[in-house]
């Protein structure tokens, strides 16, 4: 799938990503995080990544490198993230809004 914009993201783990956000009928699906980079306490992005987004986001759409996405609709990820709770504990905090992205921390079930 061709990414709609690509962005630069960062968080707390000292690292920026070069983000593909894919969208369907002007709904977000997907990111996928294809470079990272570490960033400055001053939250200057090494690697060039700034200069990147700005050229991949200056492409036509249908020039755009496609990208790999998990097709999954609501429900099939609630009945992914089940079957995982049946065997793991889970600890999630919303992410972005995305169920994958939620999860946290996994430990085993004894």
């Amino acid at each position: 799938m061709a990414p709609t914009r690509y962005e630069v993201t960062s968080g707390p783990s000292g690292w920026a990503r070069l983000v593909a956000v894919l969208e369907k009928d002007g709904q977000e699906v997907d990111r996928v995080s294809l470079k990272r980079a570490p960033f400055t306490l001053e939250g200057e992005v090494l690697g060039g990544l700034p200069e990147e987004v700005g050229r991949l986001n200056a492409l036509p759409a249908e020039k755009r490198p496609p990208v790999d996405f998990y097709p999954y609709g609501e429900e099939e990820t609630l009945a992914i993230l089940q079957a995982i709770e049946e065997v793991a504990w889970t600890d999630r905090e919303d992410f972005l809004g995305h169920p994958f992205r939620s999860v946290i921390g996994v430990a085993w079930k004894d």
